[in-house]
């Protein structure tokens, strides 16, 4: 991928930093040290922030042990958010730029770069990564479906997002990462409450939501919210089936539901068919209203008793999954 806008001093820097760190970390490697070894070792001079020599032993490594892609695209994205996160930024920006190229289809290399380089003012680069993730609130459920994502690049992207002042898909994504499989919801929370670039979400109440759904480590939160959506809208059906809303006013009150369980769908992925059950049903109403082709509100008001079971099945499944 070609990447305009990167600056010509983050581009050349790459060769000269990762020169001087091997120059740094020469004298002090073993060359008959077995694979295992170099594993225990890079992990603790990354512990303990040494990113230099993290770095020149991994190069040394990777002349050794080529085969071990996994192991150097961890290392190197590890050394690189280091960087990162000691404001070090040309260093990232270079190291990352010299590793997109090499490992061009690794996305938590390129999640992290554009992350980067939004932090750096490099605005129309960033844009040029993004461009291979889902990108648009509509469609990002099922675009999500065709592309799984790690969490660590899911993390990233929320942060690029919240960076960009997109705070839709910021929380989008921030949702996949605090309900990825096998990940600590709690103590995933705690490291994005700490991080400054989601700064811009704190006051959302879909980021105070979420916060208090991880932790209450379960959906329950989620679903009660939901649940109260639906009921509303019953409720709503039903008046307007006495004619107690008609036309604007009835609109203006669908569309008030509406917006409201879109926002619940940013919370859990678990729950985003059923969120998009609910927001169909509404278009279909809002539609129907607005052509004043009539409306029958058994009909509706049966696809709300749907999305309830629906709900419930959603809060079984869940119960389950946790008790086992």
């Amino acid at each position: 991928m070609k990447l305009k806008g990167i600056s010509f001093r983050c581009a050349t820097a790459a060769c000269f930093f990762l020169s001087s760190a091997l120059f740094l970390y020469s004298g002090c490697v073993d060359r008959s040290k077995p694979f295992e070894q170099y594993e225990i070792e890079i992990n603790k001079l990354n512990k303990e922030q040494q990113s230099g020599k993290a770095l020149a032993l991994l190069e040394d490594a990777k002349m050794r042990f080529p085969e071990n892609k996994k192991f150097q695209i961890n290392n190197y994205y590890r050394i690189a958010f280091d960087f990162y996160r000691q404001g070090r930024l040309n260093q990232s920006c270079s190291l990352l730029e010299k590793i997109s190229k090499e490992y061009s289809d690794s996305d938590v290399v390129w999640a992290l770069f554009a992350r980067v380089l939004i932090r750096k003012g490099d605005f129309e680069a960033a844009e040029n990564i993004l461009k291979r993730y889902p990108n648009n609130p509509d469609s990002f459920a099922d675009d999500i479906k065709k592309k799984r994502l790690s969490i660590w690049v899911n993390y990233n992207l929320a942060a690029c997002y919240a960076l960009s002042g997109k705070k839709d898909l910021a929380l989008e994504y921030l949702s996949l990462v605090l309900f990825g499989e096998g990940f600590d919801m709690k103590k995933s929370f705690l490291n994005i409450d700490q991080d400054p670039d989601f700064t811009s979400l704190r006051n959302d109440k879909r980021y105070v939501f979420l916060k208090g759904v991880a932790f209450s480590e379960n959906f329950d939160d989620a679903i009660v919210v939901l649940e109260k959506q639906v009921m509303h809208l019953r409720e709503l059906i039903v008046k307007i089936g006495q004619k107690q809303f008609v036309g604007a006013e009835s609109i203006k009150e669908l569309s008030e539901i509406r917006k409201n369980i879109y926002e619940i769908h940013t919370v859990a992925p678990l729950l985003m068919e059923i969120q998009r059950k609910g927001i169909d049903c509404i278009d279909q109403m809002i539609q129907m209203i607005a052509s004043d082709s009539g409306l029958a509100p058994g009909v509706f008001e049966a696809r709300c008793q749907e999305i309830i079971r629906d709900l419930q099945t959603a809060k079984a499944s869940q119960h389950d999954s946790q008790g086992r």
